[in-house]
């Protein structure tokens, strides 16, 4: 929590007539939104509060392995035509890591993924609705009561969709019952709530030598293609590892030193 930016939401007359937001656009600044007028002062820098929209990690390390030998090579046992030899060998790998992802973001990709399975009531060519019914209410028009069906609404989670079905985990609610995220605390969100393709999708992260989550990761290319949540590339949600960079430098010379 952010309590520089939160009083941002302060009203800005106090007395009688001051009231606090009753809506969340309502609101100055609210959960990695801020309105422009108060992003930047005069676009010369970034305003009171503000933090820096990006975190990351990274973890670098260097192998490296050198040989060195010499030895004289004195043909027919005679000083004149001597060979000092010299020779070496030097390999180095390095393994690169880095992370970076958009905290801000966060929030916002977490609002439009949350109800976006939702897709309200289908009807087909005559008019009539195809869901199920789950109950009755009441209309008064022009002064007459009609009963009038209630529809569930139908979903359509979307390819490699998590956030929907994670959330409502949190929540308890129904796949049909629309979820406030802005109603949550941030102690009730984790990044592994999405999927690597949610999170992707919407440019949030960068990574290599990381899974999407920010864990360590060794694998290979090819695992960039197949790993999936439950191991088997046929199952489960593509978690799109990547591997570290490994660059590999070699050298060798040999030196022939003769009288």
């Amino acid at each position: 929590i952010n309590p520089v930016l939160a009083n941002y939401n302060n009203p800005l007359v106090v007395g009688g007539d001051s009231e606090l937001p009753t809506t969340i656009d309502g609101f100055n600044t609210i959960n990695g939104r801020t309105i422009d007028v108060f992003n930047n002062s005069w676009n010369f820098h970034t305003n009171v509060g503000t933090v820096y929209n990006r975190n990351r990690k990274e973890d670098n390390d260097t192998y490296t392995f050198q040989a060195r030998a010499s030895f004289d090579l004195v043909p027919g046992s005679s000083n004149q035509g001597r060979h000092n030899i010299q020779l070496g060998v030097w390999y180095e790998q390095r393994t690169n890591r880095r992370y970076d992802i958009l905290p801000r973001e966060l929030w916002q990709l977490a609002r439009q993924l949350a109800n976006s399975h939702i897709q309200g009531i289908p009807f087909d060519e005559n008019g009539n609705a195809t869901t199920p019914i789950i109950g009755y209410d009441t209309i008064t028009v022009a002064g007459s009561q009609i009963i009038t069906p209630l529809h569930q609404v139908s979903i359509a989670p979307g390819a490699e969709a998590l956030f929907y079905d994670r959330i409502r985990d949190v929540t308890g609610d129904e796949l049909t019952t629309f979820v406030n995220v802005d109603g949550l605390r941030p102690e009730d969100l984790s990044l592994d709530m999405f999927s690597a393709k949610e999170l992707n999708d919407f440019q949030l992260l960068g990574y290599y030598g990381y899974t999407y989550l920010g864990e360590n990761f060794d694998g290979n290319f090819e695992d960039f293609f197949t790993a999936t949540t439950t191991g088997d590339p046929n199952t489960g949600i593509r978690t799109f590892p990547v591997a570290p960079n490994r660059p590999i430098y070699g050298a060798a010379y040999i030196q022939d030193k003769f009288t």
